[in-house]
């Protein structure tokens, strides 16, 4: 029969980057890719008006790299720049004019201005790949976990998920889950060694150790990354400046508009009759209307996501050095707390390694608590004898077959006599008593 419910090798904090990240990248990827690709026009230039086929050149070669915004543009007056990011290149650094007293406002040489500065808006097309990669980037650490050998951990809890009615089933189950988890604990080699040792006491935990530094590099990862891609603002503080305006000289440029411009300038050159010619337009960005709110989502769920990798990061760390403190929670979620064995199963969960406390809380998470406790019971047993001498556990384990033996005789002895018992109250029943 199927298990009753699905099995989680992971724990919250490795669910929300594996699920809730993962499914929120692909949604914008997919939201954006089909907007992109068949959503009409992503980018509308105007300005380039020689002949249709000379307006598709230009549109094409504006979306493939051409497309920018003035850095000094978003610091004017809204009567100079209508559009931010958006000036006259040939438009005078400052006019001359005459001050009430008398004076007069001298502007400096052309030669001695600082040219403008084009920021070129590169990212846009690739805006779906994003979202692509870091889809990609929060699902494959779950993926590298699971190989790692916590798949295997897996498929012995989904077995022992299994409802089971007759008492010997059960019976085998606790023997294969008890002894699945001995052998997860034991070391067999010809050589043991310190290393070899060290490997299967903490292996699977410097594993899961690993991997939540990859939730966290990631999101780190991506943060880093795509404040690198934007050359004008700061996306690191993009929810925080979300709604606060510039006020330095009356100037109302929004982050989101430095960040994703809905109008950039672009500029096409090509070999005419009077020779090299430059036509200029202004292109629509239409795809920015989208993204500013796409990726104001992602920065708040990125923030929340790594303060929670941090934490779970933090959390496993003290988890695999000072295992004490994990113990109680251990002993809540599995509801072994009051188990008459609870003094056994402390020893197990204590002394065995790191690794097989991360196996021992997957199960805790998955199993029923009264068969999970049977099954830590009867994996002390077997722990205990690989303490003792070699002769003792052969001595323990020819007593307990002995003990099973005499109690097999002894259960012949009582059928044969309840069998006996049967006859004599048969015989002396009136129908077969005989009448004088």
């Amino acid at each position: 029969t199927a298990p009753l419910k699905s099995v989680n090798i992971d724990d919250v904090s490795s669910q929300l980057n594996r699920t809730f990240m993962f499914y929120l990248s692909l949604t914008f990827a997919i939201t954006i890719t089909i907007r992109q690709q068949l959503g009409g026009a992503v980018i509308a230039c105007d300005g380039f008006t020689r002949d249709e086929e000379y307006e598709r050149f230009a549109e094409d070669w504006c979306w493939s790299k051409g497309i920018y915004t003035i850095k000094e543009a978003y610091e004017m007056q809204d009567r100079v720049s209508p559009y931010p990011g958006i000036i006259p290149e040939d438009l005078p650094a400052c006019v001359e004019l005459e001050l009430i007293s008398g004076g007069k406002i001298e502007c400096p040489d052309e030669k001695d201005l600082k040219p403008l500065t084009r920021i070129y808006q590169s990212w846009y097309p690739f805006v779906m790949f994003y979202y692509w990669l870091t889809a990609m980037m929060f699902f494959l650490p779950y993926q590298l976990y699971k190989i790692s050998g916590f798949d295997d951990v897996k498929a012995i809890v989904a077995m022992l998920q299994n409802p089971v009615e007759d008492g010997f089933e059960k019976k085998e189950m606790i023997k294969r889950g008890s002894v699945w988890l001995y052998l997860q604990s034991t070391l067999k080699l010809s050589h043991p060694s310190l290393y070899s040792s060290f490997i299967v006491k903490h292996s699977l935990a410097l594993y899961a150790l690993a991997i939540k530094g990859m939730y966290l590099g990631n999101t780190v990862l991506i943060y880093w990354l795509t404040h690198k891609m934007f050359k004008l603002g700061s996306f690191a503080e993009y929810g925080l400046l979300w709604d606060s305006r510039n006020q330095l000289n009356n100037v109302q440029s929004l982050m989101q508009e430095k960040l994703f411009p809905k109008v950039a300038a672009c500029e096409v050159k090509r070999y005419g009759v009077t020779g090299m010619e430059e036509d200029q337009g202004m292109c629509m960005l239409a795809l920015n209307v989208l993204n500013q709110y796409v990726f104001l989502v992602f920065w708040f769920c990125l923030l929340v996501i790594t303060l929670v990798n941090l934490l779970s990061l933090l959390l496993t760390l003290l988890h695999l050095v000072l295992p004490i403190f994990q113990l109680r929670h251990f002993l809540l979620s599995s509801s072994l707390d009051r188990s008459p064995a609870v003094g056994q199963i402390s020893q197990v969960y204590l002394r065995n390694g790191s690794s097989l406390r991360f196996i021992l809380d997957i199960f805790a998470q998955n199993v029923d608590p009264k068969l999970f406790g049977e099954i830590l019971v009867q994996l002390a047993s077997l722990l205990a004898d690989d303490e003792l001498p070699t002769a003792q556990v052969f001595k323990r384990r020819i007593e307990k077959q002995k003990k099973v033996a005499s109690s097999g005789k002894l259960s012949k002895k009582l059928s044969k006599f309840k069998l006996l018992k049967g006859e004599v109250r048969a015989k002396d029943t009136p129908a077969n008593n005989k009448s004088f």
